[in-house]
């Protein structure tokens, strides 16, 4: 579900890669389930959430996104998240944005960056850009509001909002960033807040890699 957004990204070729090689995929953002019952995605400069990653089966990881400051023209951003599994290295992706964060006709530009490497940039098909999905969407699982419940996580208490989105269990607050969630369950992982900021949010990437305004290439 939605964590399913770093653990493609750590199985991603730490060298090189491929100009034909798509992009890792996005799983924390790219369930379609998980993005219509938790809404609007809400790019704030600085904010950023934290979150504990629990398999069933497989290693534990800690996944943190971040919306980096400042925003760009015409509602763009870059997204950066960074995770950290047991026995592996630390991997940051950072993606340029021009709307949601889980729809990959969104993304502009994709940088990987693996500890220990230098950044590098992965090719985006143009095709991709502002484009709608070439294969019409499958009708996701019915979302269902639950009601109101109060929920204790590392983070802290919340009163959050229960939603049942197919066989998931996805708890939602307004006082958390970006989309709200608190914590989701299904049958393969477990996700919990364990921090997050409303500001303040900052990059894992190297001082000296800036991407700026995404127009230019940086390899």
């Amino acid at each position: 579900m939605l964590l399913a957004l770093l653990v493609a990204a750590s199985a991603a070729p730490a060298r090189s890669a491929p100009p034909a090689q798509k992009p890792p995929a996005l799983p924390l953002l790219s369930d379609p389930a998980l993005s219509e019952a938790l809404g609007e995605f809400q790019p704030l400069p600085g904010a950023w959430v934290e979150y504990a990653v629990i398999p069933r089966k497989g290693a534990q990881a800690r996944l943190r996104l971040t919306v980096l400051a400042p925003l760009l023209r015409g509602g763009r951003y870059w997204l950066e998240s960074a995770s950290q599994s047991q026995g592996a290295p630390p991997v940051a992706v950072r993606m340029l944005l021009h709307g949601p964060p889980g729809r990959v006709e969104n993304l502009e530009r994709l940088y990987l960056y693996v500890g220990g490497q230098a950044p590098m940039e992965f090719p985006v098909d143009a095709d991709l850009r502002g484009a709608p999905p070439a294969v019409p969407r499958r009708p996701g699982p019915r979302v269902r509001r639950r009601g109101v419940q109060e929920i204790q996580v590392a983070a802290g208490r919340f009163r959050a909002q229960l939603i049942q989105a197919g066989p998931a269990r996805v708890w939602r607050s307004e006082g958390v960033p970006l989309w709200g969630l608190v914590k989701e369950v299904d049958a393969r992982r477990r996700v919990e807040l364990i921090a997050f900021g409303h500001s303040g949010g900052r990059t894992v990437f190297p001082a000296e890699f800036d991407q700026g305004n995404g127009n230019e290439s940086r390899k």
